[in-house]
């Protein structure tokens, strides 16, 4: 399998943002802060996990300073998405995240790593 961030991967729907919100399902990892829903309808599914980063315009006012931090998590969760698919695959669901960079300081990439790989142990707990 090819480690691979695709458009599909991306949570890009309103209606997704929408039902995702509204579920409250949430939990901290680090300084990462991730919503999370199981099984989106359908129509809304384009791929067995779908994702979304965010760094605030609040805490980072700089374009540049969000769109590194999440160019950082992006490569982290591109790399160890494997057994999250894997698990997701087997039983059959879908799930939808979003997760947001919850610090006030710019964090070198091993450490948002640290943080995303133990989102996603998380999350295959909750599978």
């Amino acid at each position: 399998m090819r480690n691979t961030f695709s458009k599909n991967e991306k949570l890009c729907s309103k209606r997704s943002f929408a039902i995702l919100i509204d579920a409250k399902q949430s939990f901290y990892a680090g300084r990462l802060r991730v919503s999370f829903f199981f099984d989106l309808p359908p129509e809304l599914v384009t791929a067995p996990c779908q994702v979304a980063m965010v760094a605030t315009k609040r805490e980072f006012k700089r374009a540049a300073d969000r769109n590194l931090l999440k160019r950082r998590m992006r490569e982290a969760y591109r790399l160890h998405k494997a057994a999250l698919l894997a698990q997701l695959a087997e039983k059959g669901k879908n799930l939808s995240l979003l997760i947001r960079y919850n610090s006030r300081e710019i964090r070198n990439f091993n450490e948002i790593e640290q943080d995303m790989r133990l989102v996603l142990r998380q999350l295959q707990k909750k599978i």
